[in-house]
């Protein structure tokens, strides 16, 4: 909560002294488009994260079972870290600095800036720095994903549609399946079985372009639609 509070203070007076401009350029007030944007960025994230993992289970002839050590407590507080992060990272990588660079410079560089630092943060918070072929495969998975949410922030004017891809995804990642920094949440695996070779590959390509893909359609239609 202290790191939310700070950048939020810094944004607020880099803002300021730069621009004369308040955070209400980041379009966090909400209203209906803002809220139709959060409902749909939410739920598309939380359906393809939900089928990427049900189908690596089904390949790998695995399946997912309810944690019999399940603590709710332990669930609540992963919920409230996953939150924290998110917003920490979407007001860092997609907030003022990112609307100053697009001022500044465009859209278009703005986002692959954007993109590439979001990569290359990741290199640190999953712990991979040294070891080139991870750091490689988290700047490119990382960086697509950054880029779409710096494009849908670009293209939207509000933070309201990044967080909540952002966060469904992560939600649905962490919490529900129980990948990531936290350990065990809802869902744990029945065994260890994972899947090899090809398969192995056309899943990670999945995971990769699946929801860049539908984040990208969805903003482009938003857009084109909002012209008419």
């Amino acid at each position: 909560m202290l790191g939310l509070c700070i950048i939020l203070i810094l944004s607020a007076l880099l803002l300021w002294i730069l621009k004369r401009k308040s955070l209400t350029i980041l379009g966090l007030k909400p209203n209906q488009a803002r809220s139709r944007d959060f409902l749909i960025g939410f739920c598309l994230s939380i359906l393809l994260c939900t089928f990427y993992h049900l189908l690596k289970a089904g390949i790998a002839k695995n399946t997912w079972l309810w944690n019999p050590e399940l603590d709710t407590i332990a669930v609540g507080n992963g919920i409230l870290w996953v939150v924290k992060s998110v917003l920490f990272e979407e007001l860092l990588f997609r907030g003022v600095l990112l609307f100053l660079v697009i001022e500044y410079m465009g859209w278009r560089k703005g986002c692959f800036i954007s993109a590439m630092m979001f990569g290359l943060y990741h290199w640190f918070s999953y712990g991979v720095l040294g070891f080139p072929m991870q750091m490689l495969l988290v700047f490119i998975s990382t960086g697509l994903i950054g880029w779409v949410l710096a494009f849908a922030y670009a293209k939207t004017g509000t933070l309201w549609l990044p967080i909540a891809l952002h966060l469904g995804w992560n939600l649905c990642h962490i919490i529900l399946f129980s990948n990531g920094p936290l350990g065990a949440m809802i869902l744990t695996p029945a065994n260890a079985n994972k899947p090899e070779g090809i398969p192995s590959l056309l899943l990670f390509i999945f995971q990769l372009l699946a929801l860049p893909a539908a984040a990208f359609l969805y903003v482009k239609w938003r857009t084109t639609k909002t012209k008419l």
